[in-house]
């Protein structure tokens, strides 16, 4: 990603461990039509998870506010890591790369990152939005584990 003229930029992680291999996890994250069985953030999304496609997604913010936005899918390594990226206006304005990145524990586990790279100008205007998107990862991945954990446990 360009360095914005300002070079302002914020990061944003949320981490757990999921008792599920990475490759279901991964599964779950890629079928972007199931989106609103199990995820309270992005609450729905059109589109294949597929490398240079684009796809629509509506984020449900904790304050309760809905944005759609669309985001290119840019990377997808199943079991390993997928992202997308898309901006706010033009690219220099307000920029984000959304990862999920899973590591397969040696316990059978899977160690999940998801994160949320933002850059531009107008960011320092956009930071009571960007902290409750951190709120919104945050909730995202507790459901995602919920929601994984739940499918292991009924196919036992």
């Amino acid at each position: 990603m360009a360095t914005p003229p300002s070079g302002q930029r914020l990061e944003l992680r949320s981490e757990l461990e999921i008792a599920a291999s990475a490759e279901l996890v991964s599964s779950v994250l890629c079928d972007l039509s199931r989106f609103p069985l199990w995820n309270p953030f992005l609450v729905a999304a059109e589109g294949e998870f597929c490398v240079g496609r684009r796809v629509k997604v509506t984020l449900s913010l904790p304050s309760g506010t809905e944005l759609t936005v669309h985001r290119r899918v840019t990377e997808r390594v199943d079991g390993q890591r997928l992202a997308w990226q898309g901006s706010f206006g033009a690219s220099f304005l307000l920029q984000s790369v959304q990862f999920f990145a899973l590591r397969q524990q040696p316990n059978g586990n899977c160690h999940l990152t998801t994160g949320e790279n933002f850059s531009g100008l107008l960011l320092r205007r956009s930071s009571a939005r960007v902290l409750e998107m951190a709120r919104g990862l945050a909730l995202m991945n507790q459901a995602l584990k919920r929601f994984v954990e739940t499918r292991v446990t009924d196919s036992r």
